[in-house]
């Protein structure tokens, strides 16, 4: 039974390793650099398109989110443009190679105003697909996550209406749990062990333990 029981943490050990994360946090980035970005930029994996008429910038701004002091935001200044895949504006984009979780930090652009939707799409085969949408009421700022499910895709994120600001992404991809564990099959197909964990016969006289439960052989 011990030997079952440290198979499995070997196991949960190896799909929690196999998990990883990538992080844009813009309270990170340096504002004299990124102050203004009125041509597309890339740093660290992510790209942000933007260009003459339609800049994003870099400020100062303090938020408190989950724990964390956020400094800065990347200001979308309106709508994104994402109708000419090749001519994209106010959009921050990013690859990735499978299914991921994908957090963000974000906060409406005004005080006042309708609410407006944060969209996130993936793009496959020049093709963009929503991936799905976080909405932010007037003044608000918060996290939220949303989960691909897909296969290699560039993920877009925008806003889908006037001003959002962003604080943060973070993608997480790769196994995150115990998912793919047979029992029976750890435990060696239905096999006895003694009270010490112990591999013993299956006929072995005395208390023993067979998938999981204590029997008394005769």
């Amino acid at each position: 039974m011990k030997k079952f029981f440290t198979l499995i943490a070997a196991v949960a050990m190896a799909a929690s390793v196999n998990a990883q994360t990538q992080e844009w946090n813009f309270s990170d980035w340096d504002l004299t650099t990124y102050g203004s970005i009125s041509t597309d930029v890339s740093k660290d994996g992510l790209t942000i398109y933007a260009n003459a008429d339609k800049k994003v910038a870099l400020d100062t701004n303090s938020k408190t989110v989950d724990g964390v002091k956020y400094t800065q935001r990347l200001k979308f200044g309106g709508t994104g443009s994402v109708s000419d895949l090749n001519n994209m504006a106010r959009v921050v984009a990013f690859n990735v190679t499978g299914a991921c979780d994908i957090y963000v930090v974000a906060a409406h652009g005004s005080s006042s105003g309708d609410p407006r939707p944060l969209k996130i799409d993936a793009v496959v085969n020049e093709t963009a697909t929503p991936v799905g949408e976080v909405t932010f009421a007037a003044n608000e700022y918060k996290s939220s996550t949303l989960k691909y499910t897909g296969g290699a895709a560039k993920i877009l994120i925008y806003s889908g209406k006037s001003g959002i600001n962003l604080y943060d992404i973070k993608v997480t991809s790769g196994t995150t749990g115990i998912s793919n564990i047979n029992a029976s099959e750890a435990a060696n197909e239905g096999a006895t062990f003694n009270l010490l964990g112990q591999k013993v016969a299956s006929n072995a006289k005395g208390l023993v333990i067979k998938n999981g439960k204590k029997f008394i052989n005769k």
